[in-house]
C-alpha cells in the first residue's frame, strides 16, 4: 500500500525502541545473535545505527562489544552515597512500620524510656 509507505519506518522504530527498553530491563547483556532473532523487524545494521543514535542523542547506556559478539545494555554506576541516601531512607521506614505492625506500641515504651534515661543523665551533669 502506497498511502502508508512514509509511516513504516517511524513505527519500525517505535517498536524497536520498546523492544530495546523492555530487553534492558530483563537482560544486562545479550549476544549480538540474540539480539538480531528478537529485534528481527529490522537487520542489524540499521539496528546498530538506531542504538548509536539513540546513545549520543537521549544518552541510553548501550554498548555493542563486537569482540564477544554481545550487546550491553547499561553502564556500570559507581555507587555513592548521595544515590543510597534515598532507597536507604525508604527501607528504613518500611522496616519500622513492620516493626510496628508485628509490636505495636513496643518501639514507643522502648523510645520513651531511652528519653528518660537520657534526660535523667542531662540532670544530673548539670
Amino acid at each position: 500500500n502506497g498511502e502508508l509507505t512514509e509511516y513504516v519506518t517511524p513505527l519500525k522504530q517505535i517498536i524497536f525502541f520498546r523492544l530495546m527498553k523492555q530487553l534492558s530491563e530483563v537482560y544486562s547483556n545479550m549476544t549480538i545473535q540474540n539480539f538480531e532473532q528478537a529485534a528481527s523487524i529490522v537487520p542489524f545494521n540499521i539496528a546498530e545505527k538506531w542504538m548509536a543514535n539513540a546513545a549520543r542523542s537521549h544518552g541510553i547506556n548501550i554498548q555493542i562489544n563486537y569482540q564477544q559478539q554481545a550487546i550491553v545494555f547499561g553502564a556500570p554506576r559507581k555507587v555513592d552515597m548521595k544515590s543510597m541516601r534515598q532507597p536507604l531512607m525508604e527501607i528504613g521506614y518500611k522496616l519500622q512500620t513492620a516493626m510496628n505492625r508485628v509490636h505495636p506500641g513496643q518501639s514507643g515504651a522502648k523510645e520513651r524510656q531511652e528519653k528518660k534515661e537520657l534526660h535523667s543523665s542531662l540532670v544530673q551533669r548539670i
